[in-house]
């Protein structure tokens, strides 16, 4: 049975019994006084109930009662209308009371309800709302606030919100509704919720000692918002880099033309702008890989910088650049990355590792134009932003730009250069050409006059002829020359390849060059070669590769010690080696002696020459498979060795030289 009806049938049964009771002592007692006052009891009862009515209901079963019984006994009429009185008195008490109490129920009902009602207009709203209690616990959370805080309402309730909200990335969101709480002054602020992981507009107001809280969520303004600033960021980042790129391409424009003092420059507009740390490299064809710039920020680092930049390349290192720049692309990774690759490193591992705690770098290869120059590495510490993919295609930009500065500039000082050496050559071959010339004018005036007389000498007209025709020879070698570099320049120096002996050619052209005027009968020549070495080249132009080797020992040797013409085989290919006890040259004579027009400047204007020569035979000889070297020690004399391969090789297996065909490869 429900709680309301066992109350009324209670008050019905203690009704009854209460008016029982007064009739029994109506019959009990001898006079009637305290019957009227027995009667209150169910009347007070039913006052208790906030009815009137039910009171005025019970009155009159009890005068019903109490006036048959007082006139059965014959009481006086004063006895009979002071109990009347009494009965009177006590129902008008008893429904004002029922009256007060009524009114008492009313409002109590109509505050159940006002709650109720509350209670069901909060959980119908869309924002969430909790109350909290003096002591901080939470005495009320509706259905928003649970979905909110994603925390479910039973463990709220009771709870503080301290305990309820632990994370640490929550303390402000709790210590924002504590203060409030503490001070009891309202607040409005906005907090992320970390466990709910969204973010909340809080108006927190004093209510009775405790705090009412109204939460909003707002994460998808502060998404937008966010949106907005990092689209502003990265307008921001946008124009910062294209005001970096536009400096860097002033800087690099007012950079003397030299490759290292340019990429010095990129170095120090990197950092700090775009790292901590910057280290270029250059790939060396002999010695790998080289550092050429070397850029911190921090000045501490000073010392470090420079001994970074004088110490070696560890082999580990040069591998990843050749990795690096054989993927042509950026690595991009944090410093764990790079010592798991590196592990062994000592000096680029203190930079790079743990010592300076760098977080992340980015590695971008150096590539102009499809030619391998080099490779930049930025690094960041901790504590800066570390680099992200996205930070790679800016990077990629700098390094492209960099490379194409450094690479304007080589080419620029490439034809300085080829200008200079042209100016040069054109001032040599007109002194080689105008030698050969002015004596060949003299011999012919000599001839002529000879001509003249009426009876001329035929002996010494003879003589004059052999005297003219080394100069004539001389002027068609520098033709010859001229021409050769001509067609290698057009790609036109071909072959004909057919069976030679080169033991026979090199027997020829050690005859005719140890009986050319060019010759010293005092210096000693000397050819060291087998009765026949076989093998499938081009006779005219091997023949020129032997002329020139032997003509430049006669001419550098300089009259002193003897010259050395050997031919030997060894295993399939012929070997030509042909040493002087000459003037000799120096590290960078020989790195350049194979150059066009090269000369050195010690011998220029006291040795005779194009600078063609070596480069022609070069040409030649690998144009035929074959290799020449050079050693050669200043004062000492110089050794030029070539190897040629009996047999002409796979046509793939080796590129022609620049400038260069083979027709016997070609087919014609």
């Amino acid at each position: 049975m429900p709680a309301r009806g066992r109350a009324d049938w209670l008050t019905i049964a203690f009704i009854s019994a209460s008016l029982a009771l007064a009739t029994g002592v109506e019959f009990i007692l001898p006079r009637g006084y305290l019957t009227p006052s027995l009667y209150a009891i169910p009347m007070m009862i039913v006052a208790r109930r906030g009815s009137p009515r039910l009171v005025m209901l019970v009155g009159a079963v009890a005068a019903a009662l109490y006036l048959p019984s007082a006139l059965r006994r014959e009481e006086s009429i004063a006895t009979l209308v002071v109990g009347i009185l009494g009965l009177l008195a006590i129902a008008v008490l008893a429904i004002e009371l029922a009256r007060h109490r009524l009114g008492t129920l009313r409002r109590a009902t109509t505050a159940e309800e006002a709650d109720a009602e509350s209670r069901r207009i909060l959980e119908s709203i869309s924002d969430g709302f909790v109350a909290l209690d003096a002591q901080g616990r939470f005495t009320y959370v509706n259905r928003r606030a649970e979905q909110l805080l994603k925390v479910p309402r039973e463990e709220l309730l009771g709870n503080t919100l301290q305990a309820a909200l632990p994370d640490a990335d929550d303390a402000f969101f709790v210590e924002m509704i504590r203060e409030a709480l503490s001070d009891q002054v309202a607040r409005q602020f906005e907090a992320y919720c970390a466990r709910a992981d969204v973010w909340l507009e809080v108006r927190v107001s004093p209510s009775d000692g405790g705090v009412t809280v109204y939460v909003r969520d707002v994460t998808e303004r502060h998404r937008a918002e966010r949106a907005r600033e990092e689209a502003a960021a990265a307008r921001a980042v946008a124009a910062r880099r294209v005001a970096f790129l536009a400096e860097m391409s002033r800087e690099l424009a007012a950079v003397e033309p030299n490759y290292q003092a340019m990429l010095q420059r990129v170095a120090d507009l990197a950092v700090p702008e775009l790292a901590d740390w910057c280290l270029i490299y250059l790939a060396d064809p002999v010695a790998g890989f080289r550092r050429v710039a070397v850029t911190h920020a921090d000045p501490a680092d000073a010392e470090l910088a420079e001994a970074l930049l004088a110490a070696p390349i560890p082999a580990r290192t040069q591998a990843l650049l050749n990795q690096l720049l054989e993927g042509q692309g950026p690595m991009v990774g944090s410093a764990v990355d790079w010592a798991t690759t590196r592990r062994d490193l000592t000096l680029e591992e203190d930079v790079l590792g743990r010592a300076f705690d760098v977080s992340s770098f980015v590695a971008v290869p150096l590539v102009p134009r499809n030619r391998m120059l080099g490779a930049i590495v930025w690094l960041r510490r901790a504590g800066s932003r570390p680099y992200e993919p996205i930070d790679s295609a800016f990077l990629e930009e700098v390094a492209r730009r960099s490379a194409l500065s450094v690479d304007n500039a080589r080419l620029y000082q490439e034809a300085r250069e080829a200008i200079k050496a042209r100016d040069e050559f054109l001032s040599v071959a007109a002194h080689e050409l105008r030698t050969p010339l002015t004596s060949i004018k003299g011999y012919i005036q000599l001839l002529d006059r000879r001509l003249t007389v009426e009876q001329p000498d035929i002996a010494a007209l003879r003589a004059s002829m052999e005297k003219l025709r080394p100069q004539l020879a001389r002027f068609e070698r520098i033709v010859r020359d001229l021409l050769d570099i001509s067609r290698i320049d057009r790609g036109n120096l071909a072959l004909q390849r057919e069976p030679c002996d080169l033991a026979a050619l090199a027997r020829e052209v050690f005859d005719a060059v140890e009986h050319s005027v060019d010759h010293d009968p005092a210096q000693p020549m000397r050819l060291s070669a087998p009765d026949s070495l076989m093998g499938i080249w081009d006779g005219a132009r091997i023949t020129q590769v032997l002329a020139n080797l032997l003509s430049n020992a006669l001419k550098f040797s300089g009259g002193r010690g003897e010259i050395v013409m050997e031919i030997r085989r060894e295993d399939a290919h012929a070997v030509i080696c042909v040493r002087d006890q000459g003037v000799g040259m120096t590290k960078e004579e020989q790195s350049r002696v194979f150059e066009p027009f090269f000369r050195a400047d010690s011998i220029v204007g006291h040795i005779p020459g194009t600078g063609l020569g070596l480069h022609i035979t070069k040409r030649i000889v690998e144009l035929h498979g074959g290799s020449i070297t050079v050693e050669s020690t200043p004062r000492i004399g110089s050794t030029f060795t070539v190897r040629l391969p009996l047999t002409p090789p796979d046509p793939m297996s080796v590129a022609p030289p620049s400038g260069a065909t083979d027709t016997a490869r070609d087919g014609g």
